[in-house]
Parts: structure tokens; C-alpha cells; sequence
């Protein structure tokens, strides 16, 4: 435009354009999800165990943010060891990776593939780099890649031979529309699980509360049988008592009455009114002095015939 020597500048040269965001590449991408623990960025390291989102995660990482309690957002949905399954990794030959490890000396400048896997699929030997699709089975937790789930099909594990269904086949790292519909499915489920509980309990604390209440019933019975057992037994008790009282009174009455009247006469024997079982009791009874078997006490005196 006649500025310099008949150059024409762009617009761009022109005029200051915003710069756009960063992308970042899509291989440094995978690497990220399928060779790094989600919670700490560490290198993956058995044992591993994924969610039932399809995170992948160190063990120990998880470990230690339970027993921290400092879940991230992302992590919310891991409340215990069993929210999570440890998984069946298949590694990588060490004869076929030793050839992508750098080496000193003359074969420094040999080319190293940085985001070669770590792990392949045990059936079809293609590589968990996130180039492939992997899914795992979460009853014995074996990693194999979707194609040879759906050339393959069955109902047994193609590794362990473990029988599964459909529903326990899990992709690893999904993308995000599948992300946000497993995660609807799992509260839903957490919810129907919660309620599913609540009526269980309900149902137990019923079932105690009408045993005890029969327990109840049943046991009121036997008191009342009871108290009127224990009213028959005093009243039973209050008889005996009554009838010895009695005969202890008219045996009293008899004793008085047989002093009474001895005091008239010098000695029992001559007291025609007393009874032979009553002279008995007394040693001057002419029965007790002729009896040779009964035993002569040295405290009594006895008249000189006995001497």
C-alpha cells in the first residue's frame, strides 16, 4: 500500500486480536487420565482401583483421603472402600516396553515413545493408553478393552472366567455425557437403597414391638396366678398358725388347771382329777418309780426304796 517497498499489511497486523485459551494436546490429555492417579497426578501403581465412574486411583491415595475426610467435588461420590473396586490389571510384556525405556551412551538419541501404556488388554493386546475404549467388570474387577466385549460376548469373564451381567460392565474414563448419566443412575440407586433400608428397619422395629407386647400379654398371666398361689398359701399359713395357737392355748389351759388343782392334794398321784399321762410327767408317778427302764437323773430325789 506504498508503506515499504509495495507490501500489504494483514488485518491481523493491524489490528490486536485476543489470544485464545491454551488447548492442550490430546495425547498429554490421555496421559493424564489413563497413566495418573485422578486424586494426586502420581503415576498409577498397583494395586488400582477405579469408581463406578471410571476414575482410575492409586489404593493408597484413596486410603489416606478417607481417613482424612478431604474428598474433592469430583471424588464426593467415594464414601468408602466399597464404592470402589480394585482392579485386574493386565501389564505390559517387559521384553516389548524395554525398547521404549531411555537408554545411555550411543543410543541416547534412540526415540522414546513417552505415551506408550503400561497396560493392554489380556484378550485382544491392545494398548489402555485411551487411544482404545476399556471397560471393567465390577464382580472380579478385570480390565478388558470393549471390542473384545462385543466380538467376544458371553456371560463369563474372558480373563477369570467369573460369570457377570450386563450391568456390572463399567467403562473406564467415559466421556462426559455417559459420566453425568452414571451419575444419575448412582444416586438414584444410593436413593432406592436409603429407602429400601428405612423399610427394612420399620418393618424390624415392628416385628419387636408386637413380640414384646405378646411378651407382655403372656407374662401378665402367670403374675396374677401367682398372686392368688400367694394369697391361698397366707391364708393356708394364717390357718395353721390359728389352729397350733389354739391347741397351744388349750394345752396351757390344761396345765393350769392341773396345777391349780394339785395344789390341793400333797402330790399329783393322789389328785384323782389329773390323768395318768399327766402324772406321768412328774417322777413321784407310780408308774415312773416302777418303770426300770427309764433313766434315774442324780438331780431328783428319789424316796429311800430307790437308793
Amino acid at each position: 500500500m506504498g508503506c515499504d517497498g509495495g507490501s500489504i499489511p494483514l488485518r491481523a497486523d493491524m489490528i490486536r486480536v485476543k489470544k485464545k485459551k491454551g488447548v492442550v494436546e490430546r495425547d498429554v490429555e490421555l496421559d493424564i487420565k489413563w497413566k495418573k492417579c485422578a486424586l494426586t497426578g502420581e503415576p498409577l501403581r498397583e494395586p488400582v482401583v477405579a469408581c463406578e465412574l471410571g476414575s482410575l486411583y492409586n489404593k493408597e491415595a484413596v486410603l489416606e483421603m478417607l481417613l482424612s475426610k478431604s474428598n474433592p467435588d469430583f471424588a464426593a461420590h467415594i464414601r468408602s472402600l466399597k464404592d470402589v473396586v480394585a482392579l485386574q490389571l493386565t501389564p505390559k510384556s517387559v521384553s516389548a516396553s524395554a525398547t521404549d525405556k531411555p537408554v545411555a551412551g550411543a543410543q541416547a538419541e534412540t526415540y522414546v515413545d513417552v505415551y506408550d501404556a503400561d497396560f493392554v488388554c489380556p484378550v485382544t493386546g491392545l494398548e489402555m493408553s485411551g487411544r482404545h475404549k476399556f471397560v471393567y467388570i465390577s464382580k472380579c474387577g478385570c480390565v478388558i478393552s470393549e471390542r473384545a466385549i462385543k466380538e467376544l460376548g458371553g456371560t463369563q469373564c474372558h480373563k477369570c472366567t467369573a460369570d457377570y451381567r450386563a450391568e456390572d460392565v463399567r467403562p473406564l474414563n467415559p466421556d462426559k455425557e455417559q459420566r453425568h448419566a452414571i451419575l444419575v443412575r448412582l444416586e438414584e440407586r444410593r436413593q432406592a437403597e436409603k429407602a429400601a433400608k428405612a423399610a427394612r428397619k420399620a418393618e424390624k422395629r415392628k416385628a419387636e414391638e408386637s413380640t414384646v407386647d405378646d411378651g407382655c400379654s403372656e407374662a401378665k398371666k402367670p403374675k396374677t396366678e401367682k398372686k392368688e398361689e400367694k394369697k391361698t398359701s397366707v391364708r393356708e399359713a394364717n390357718v395353721l398358725v390359728t389352729g397350733a395357737t389354739r391347741s397351744a392355748t388349750s394345752v396351757a389351759e390344761a396345765a393350769m388347771t392341773g396345777l391349780v388343782a394339785s395344789k390341793q392334794y400333797k402330790s399329783v398321784k393322789e389328785d384323782p382329777s389329773a390323768s395318768r399321762i399327766y402324772k406321768s410327767l412328774f417322777t413321784s408317778s407310780q408308774k415312773e418309780q416302777l418303770d426300770p427302764t427309764k433313766p434315774k437323773g442324780n438331780w431328783v430325789v428319789f424316796p429311800a426304796y430307790h437308793l
